[in-house]
């Protein structure tokens, strides 16, 4: 009766933990997992064939900043290419590096957003 009891038990805590694990995502019709945001409403971010775009949109207006960062792979690491932030107080904020990507070469991409205080970190790597 006590092992019953026990198992019992195990089978209803697993359910009220996946529960409490879908309130805390999104999932989008793609069926990727997307985190549950308190300000940030959408990010986009990528690598594209003329430089790196990252934008991000906000449910309300408040302090917005993403800074973008561009690295080319090295024979020993990567190598800082350039380095921007875009800044205001706004419901959405883009940005935009552009650059002449070389053949044969891989570049990475990354891109820290801050809205309100709430941040996030999104990074893309492409051979061209």
């Amino acid at each position: 009766m006590l092992l019953l009891i026990s198992n019992l038990s195990i089978s209803s805590t697993a359910t009220e933990y996946r529960d409490e694990l879908e309130k805390e995502v999104i999932v989008e019709e793609n069926e990727s997992i997307q985190p549950l945001y308190d300000i940030i409403h959408r990010l986009s971010f990528g690598i594209v064939d003329d430089g790196v775009e990252a934008s991000m949109e906000t449910d309300f207006s408040t302090s917005l900043q993403i800074t973008i960062t561009l690295y080319q792979q090295k024979e020993n690491g990567w190598s800082l290419l350039a380095k921007k932030t875009f800044s205001r107080t706004s419901t959405v904020l883009g940005g935009r590096i552009e650059y002449d990507f070389k053949s044969g070469v891989t570049y990475r991409a990354v891109a820290n957003f801050n809205a309100g205080g709430e941040r996030e970190t999104i990074e893309d790597e492409r051979t061209f």
